[in-house]
C-alpha cells in the first residue's frame, strides 16, 4: 500500500484521467495526521473537478467539486468528525455534473452540496493527484499539506457504482479486468501503476513509497452509524403515546452505551394508563 510521509510526498496521476461525466471513485485511507486540507486525491485535469480532504486540521471529511472548470462554481460538501486518526476507514464518492453521494465505511454520509463563493487566485495547474492538493503549487496554496497516512486499493469506476455494490465490494481485492473500472491503483507490485488494462499509471513523488501491511478486513472495521448522544442533563427522546396498542407480548432491543453509572439511568422508560416497562 502507498505510505505517504506528509512533506513533499505524493502520487501524480496521468493528464486528462477520465471523460466520463459521472464517476464513482473509492478507496481505503488513514489519515495518521489532520494536515491542513490534506488530499485524499484531488483531479483538476479531468471531466470534472474532484477533491476529497479533511478541513482546517480537523477530522471534518470534505468533498469538493468545481461544476464549471477551470476551477469555477465550487460547490462542497462536509462530515463532521468522519475521520478517525491511525483507522482505516473506506471512502467512496460518487459525482456528476449535478450529482454527489459521499459513503463512510459503506452507509451514506452526505448527499447535499453547498455552493462556496471562493476560486483559487492565481488558478493553480491543472493535475491530478493522490495525497496532494493542486493549489499547493500555486502561491496561495503553502498552507495546503500533503497527506501523512496510507492509501490502497484507490478505483475510479465509470458512472454509479450503488451502495450495495459499495459494501459488498470494499474488502475484495480486484483483479483490474472489471467491468466498468477506468482505473485502478493497489500498489501490489510496488509501483504507482494502474493495474486496469487501461494505463492510467500513477507516478511516485518526492519521499512516497510502497510498503507492506494488512489489507483491511471485515473483522477490523467497524460499522459507522447515526446515534442518539445523550448528556445526562435533561436529554431524552420521547416517543409517542400507546405504541404498544393492541399487542399482548413486545421485544425491544438495542445497543447502549453509558459513560458513568448514575442513580436509577433508564435506557427505555415505556409508561400509560394500562402498562409500565423499565430497563
Amino acid at each position: 500500500m502507498l505510505e505517504l510521509d506528509g512533506t513533499n510526498s505524493c502520487v501524480e496521476l496521468p493528464p486528462s484521467l477520465f471523460t466520463n461525466e459521472l464517476v464513482t471513485v473509492e478507496g481505503w485511507v488513514k489519515w495518521q495526521d489532520y494536515g491542513s486540507y490534506s488530499r485524499f486525491f484531488q483531479f483538476a485535469d479531468a471531466r470534472l473537478q474532484l477533491a476529497l480532504l479533511n478541513t482546517a486540521g480537523s477530522g471534518t471529511l470534505r468533498f469538493e467539486q468545481y461544476r464549471n472548470p477551470p476551477y469555477d462554481q465550487l460547490v462542497i460538501a462536509g462530515v463532521d468528525n468522519a475521520i478517525r486518526l491511525d483507522e482505516w476507514q473506506h471512502i467512496a464518492v460518487v459525482a456528476g455534473i449535478d450529482h454527489f453521494r459521499l459513503y463512510l465505511n459503506g452507509l451514506l454520509a452526505a448527499t447535499d452540496v453547498t455552493p462556496l463563493d471562493w476560486r483559487p487566485d492565481p488558478a493553480p495547474p491543472l493535475k491530478n493527484y493522490l495525497g496532494r492538493s493542486v493549489v499547493k503549487e500555486a502561491s496561495i496554496g503553502d498552507s495546503d499539506t500533503d497527506l501523512k497516512g496510507q492509501m490502497t486499493e484507490v478505483r475510479l469506476w465509470a458512472g454509479e457504482r450503488s451502495p450495495e455494490q459499495i459494501r459488498a465490494n470494499r474488502f475484495l481485492r480486484l483483479t483490474g479486468d472489471e467491468p466498468g473500472l477506468l482505473a485502478l491503483w493497489n500498489f501490489h507490485d510496488g509501483t504507482a501503476r494502474d493495474a486496469s488494462p487501461h494505463g492510467r499509471h500513477g507516478e511516485l513523488r518526492g519521499a512516497a513509497r510502497v510498503v507492506e501491511a494488512m489489507l483491511p478486513t471485515p473483522q477490523d472495521q467497524l460499522e459507522q452509524n447515526q446515534v442518539v448522544d445523550l448528556d445526562g442533563a435533561d436529554s431524552a427522546v420521547e416517543l409517542p403515546p400507546g405504541i404498544f396498542d393492541g399487542l399482548t407480548e413486545m421485544t425491544v432491543e438495542g445497543w447502549v452505551k453509558w459513560r458513568r453509572f448514575d442513580e436509577a439511568s433508564r435506557v427505555f422508560t415505556f409508561a400509560d394508563d394500562r402498562q409500565r416497562a423499565f430497563l
